[in-house]
């Protein structure tokens, strides 16, 4: 586990401090719903990610709806013009698409990233969680 992100299920989880309330916090990270946790320790909130968790896959099954996936395996990348033609001469160059050379990129720049600092993550914009319950985005 990261000192930033908890992990559980193949779900990652924010980790936030409220001065105000005195307490942590956070919320399922990179899905749709919101699913938040929160407790007074870390080994509470570790457990109430745990439970956050497991609590929204057992709604959406009761429901018959299909719990969201902490990632698509596809997303967007916005370049510059001149950056995504020097990415397009070096994925030719090497005989790849690139798509695939792009893939190889974020590849290696996250095994640089997990050799420098293990379990390390992008850090995330957070919203003020709402108490721990399922919601539903309208759309």
């Amino acid at each position: 586990m990261s000192d930033k992100i908890l992990s559980y299920k193949n779900y990652a989880g924010s980790i936030e401090v409220s001065i105000e309330d005195g307490c942590l916090h956070g919320e399922i990270l990179f899905i749709n719903d919101l699913v938040s946790y929160e407790a007074e320790n870390v080994r509470e909130l570790q457990t109430a990610f745990a439970e956050a968790v497991d609590s929204y896959l057992d709604k959406c099954q009761r429901e018959g709806l299909e719990p969201d996936k902490p990632c698509s395996g596809t997303f967007n990348v916005r370049l510059t013009p001149e950056l995504h033609r020097s990415a397009s001469v070096a994925a030719a160059g090497k005989g790849q698409s690139l798509n695939d050379f792009v893939k190889d990129c974020v590849s290696d720049g996250v095994s640089a990233a997990v050799t420098q600092d293990p379990g390390s993550t992008p850090e995330r914009r957070h919203l003020r969680p709402v108490p721990a319950k399922v919601r539903r985005n309208a759309g």
